[in-house]
């Protein structure tokens, strides 16, 4: 028997047909604050109600949600929940769509992106030659994307081995709005910073050439 999903009145019968339908909307009211007098509140009322951690996000009220350009990824965008008390914090509408909590993994994983992010805009920064290092294909800055060579999990896969003591609670950041460290872990985060610095290999390339890294990488998990 198919899944039925009821979002904001609206039925879908897979949650493939239920993600299109959300990227679409978010992409179409582009970056944004949705308030309770917004024509779309309680459609993303409705859609947070489905994460699998409801009532951390949702707290003690929902006053509004955001959408807002992701940090990692200037083609994607973020959603982010303003509780009745004024905090506020992000949340997954492919998670909420698919009803069942990311791994811890992927939080540590999400993390670790986040320590090095500065890293990586450096990167970009210093190296942009308006070319992408895989296919030679012209680009400019906008959709130009920062590759790991090895692939980042990889590389993560490297530092995490024969480590003790992995974190396994996470933040979110208050103004990037992404997974981070807590501040107990500062010497792992450190140490991981140190690592990477020292040890990725980065290439700048078409936003084609960086999904097939992805789904590469997707495919090794």
């Amino acid at each position: 028997m198919g899944v039925t999903i009821d979002i904001g009145g609206k039925e879908f019968h897979s949650k493939r047909s239920c993600a299109d339908y959300v990227r679409g909307v978010i992409k179409s009211l582009d970056v944004c604050e949705i308030g309770k007098h917004h024509s779309w509140f309680w459609f993303f009322r409705d859609l947070i109600e489905r994460h699998p951690r409801r009532d951390e996000k949702i707290g003690v009220g929902v006053e509004a949600f955001y959408i807002l350009q992701n940090p990692c990824n200037r083609k994607a965008m973020t959603l982010m929940v303003e509780r009745s008390d004024g905090s506020r914090i992000d949340f997954s509408w492919l998670t909420c769509v698919d009803g069942k909590d990311k791994s811890t993994k992927a939080d540590l994983l999400a993390a670790m992106r986040s320590a090095v992010m500065s890293q990586v805009l450096d990167f970009r920064g210093a190296h942009f030659s308006g070319f992408c290092q895989e296919c030679s294909k012209e680009i400019d800055m906008a959709e130009s994307n920062v590759d790991h060579v090895d692939t980042f999990k990889i590389l993560a896969d490297r530092f995490l081995d024969g480590h003790k003591n992995i974190p396994n609670e996470f933040d979110g950041h208050p103004t990037r709005f992404t997974t981070v460290f807590k501040s107990k872990d500062i010497q792992f985060r450190r140490d991981w910073e140190l690592f990477h610095r020292e040890n990725a290999k980065l290439q700048i390339t078409c936003r084609e050439c960086n999904q097939v890294k992805l789904r590469r990488e997707r495919s090794d998990k």
